[in-house]
Order: C-alpha cells, then structure tokens, then sequence
C-alpha cells in the first residue's frame, strides 16, 4: 500500500495503516504531501529502513511504528523534522546504532519507548533534559556506560524501563529528584555498588525491579520510607544483612519524640504489598514474624539465601499468597512436616 494518493487531503489529521504492507514508491520523496497529521500509526509489516519526509511535520504529536522490521540507524535528523511530538513508539524492530542527540531537541515529548531493538553505545544526557518527559522505555537493547550523575531539567518521570542492558556502574543520582517516579526498572544490567540511602527520594515509587544486577551491601533502612511499594525485585545480586530488617526498622525518622508505636508504622506502610523477590543474595538471619503482617502479598521468595530458624507462625496471617518460596536456606522445616 502506497500512501501517494493521500498526499492531496489537506484535512487529513489522523491515518493509522497498521498491519498492512505499506511501500514508498520511486516518487513519493519528491511529492511534498497537503496535509498536517496529527496522529499517525504504521505498526507491523513494514520492512527496510525508516525514512523521513523530506519537509518538517510540526503538527506531528503521535507517530507509532512499533512492530515492523525497520532496519538501519533511527534518522539523525529526527528531532528536527518532528519538534511538536508528544508520543514517540518505535519499539519491536531492528535499529541499530546510537540515539540520535536530536531527540533530546524535542521538548514535548512525555513518552518515548525505544524497547526491544538493537540500539548501543550510552544514553545521551539530553534525553535526561527532556523537561516534559514522564515515560522512557530503553529496555532490550544493548546501551552500555554509566547513567548521568543527575537530570538536567527533567524531574517529571514517572515510569523508567532500562532493562536488559549493559549498564554500568552504580545507581547514579540521575534519579535523585524524582519525586514522581510511579516504577523504576533497573534488572538485568552490571549495575554495582550499594542500593543508595537516597532511594527514599522516590516517594511515590510503586515498582522497584533491581534484580540481575551485581548490587552489594545492605538494604538501606531508608527503603522504609517507600509506603506507596507494591512491588521490589532485589533478586539474583550480593546483597547481605539481617533479612527484610530495613521492613521493620523503626520510623523515629518521621516520628522523633513522640509515643508513636515505630514499629506499628512500619508495618503498616507494607500492608499492601503484592510481591518481594529478595532470592539469590547472602542474606542471613531469622525470618521476621513481622512479615506476617503483609496481609495482601501473593508473592514471597526469600529462596537461595542463608536464612535459619523456623518459619514465623504469622505465616499462617497469609491469606493472599498464591507463591511462596523458602528452598535453598537453612531453616528448620522439620516438625513442619512430621
């Protein structure tokens, strides 16, 4: 399906072609179409590489091309022709190359997701300054490098997908203002170093996905903060330490001199809790009772640790859980089961 004879409808705001064999006959780069979409989604079928029209589409806010198998390098020129997009999916095809820096020039853009392509080197800073961006997704490539010290302009991100990368270095402080962040997903890099103590900078974080990495050291008790964490994936790393104590640590750093019940509080911020995976690690220790009183969790592994004793009796507080995993330690499960 060529696009040609819709060059003359100078209304024409939305086209969505996907699924169909769409092809850019000899002439079509030298027909300047009449109009100015708005939306536009060409995802799944198309082949070869991605080309640009030749004059700029400012009015341009939507453009999806997920799902095809676009080849080649994502044009260098792409932020200069397309300055008004809002929305940039070019996710599930086979670029190949950098991001181009002029990406970072188009200052309305809120999601832009790269996902599951072949795309390398670092993530240029300048998407870091994209003020109004609220969704990044960068996972399934093989971007390498350190994350920027911190954002330049952009404290706006809600949703952040770097997974399976290769990644480096610590968890920089490129996250550190990111008050609004809703889910971070950090799994499956070479990330190192320690969890850092300003993680609870992220006061809404919901989804925390750290797992795959080779992070050390102890949860920061700063983790506790966290009341809105539904989810926190910190398996397959070197973590240590007593486990799960950053769950009940005290709260006297939000309640100081006060009659407060601490330990009541911090209970209570993990009532909701849907899923912990902390297996593969170094943790040693008991197993808190306190973990019982996740009333809605349905996802427990604490497997592949070095934890003793017995299982908490609050365990049987548990109405939730649909998986829990405890192999691989050194408790004493013996008069369960006799």
């Amino acid at each position: 399906m060529s696009l040609s004879p819709l060059y003359n409808l100078s209304k024409l705001k939305y086209f969505d072609g996907s699924g169909n064999e769409i092809f850019v006959e000899e002439d079509d780069h030298n027909l300047s179409p009449k109009f100015q979409l708005k939306s536009l989604y060409l995802r799944g079928r198309r082949q070869g590489p991605f080309l640009l029209p030749e004059n700029s589409h400012v009015n341009l806010s939507i453009l999806s091309i997920s799902m095809n198998h676009f080849q080649g390098q994502i044009p260098s020129e792409i932020g200069a022709r397309l300055l008004g997009l809002k929305v940039l999916f070019m996710s599930d095809n086979g670029f190949n190359g950098s991001i181009p820096f002029s990406l970072g020039n188009i200052s309305p853009l809120q999601v832009l997701d790269l996902s599951n392509n072949s795309l390398q080197g670092q993530i240029p800073e300048g998407i870091w300054n994209t003020s109004s961006l609220e969704f990044l997704d960068l996972s399934g490539n093989n971007f390498s490098g350190r994350l920027p010290p911190r954002f330049g302009t952009s404290s706006n991100l809600r949703y952040v997908y770097l997974s399976r990368n290769k990644l480096q270095g610590p968890i920089a402080m490129v996250f550190h203002d990111s008050s609004k962040m809703f889910a971070l997903d950090l799994s499956h890099n070479n990330l190192t170093g320690t969890i850092p103590e300003w993680i609870d900078r992220l006061s809404n974080l919901r989804f925390l996905l750290l797992s795959y990495n080779n992070l050390e050291g102890e949860i920061p008790i700063q983790l506790s903060r966290l009341d809105q964490l539904v989810l926190i994936d910190l398996s397959h790393n070197h973590l240590f330490g007593n486990i799960l104590s950053w769950m009940i640590s005290t709260h006297n750093f939000r309640v100081e001199s006060t009659s407060f019940d601490f330990l009541a509080i911090s209970q209570q911020s993990f009532w909701y809790f849907n899923g912990i995976d902390l297996s593969c690690n170094n943790f040693t220790g008991e197993i808190p009772p306190e973990i019982g009183n996740l009333s809605m969790i349905k996802v427990l592994n604490l497997s592949h640790n070095s934890l003793t004793g017995p299982i908490p009796p609050t365990f049987s507080n548990l109405k939730e859980i649909e998986s829990l995993d405890l192999s691989y330690n050194k408790l004493d499960l013996l008069n369960y089961f006799l």
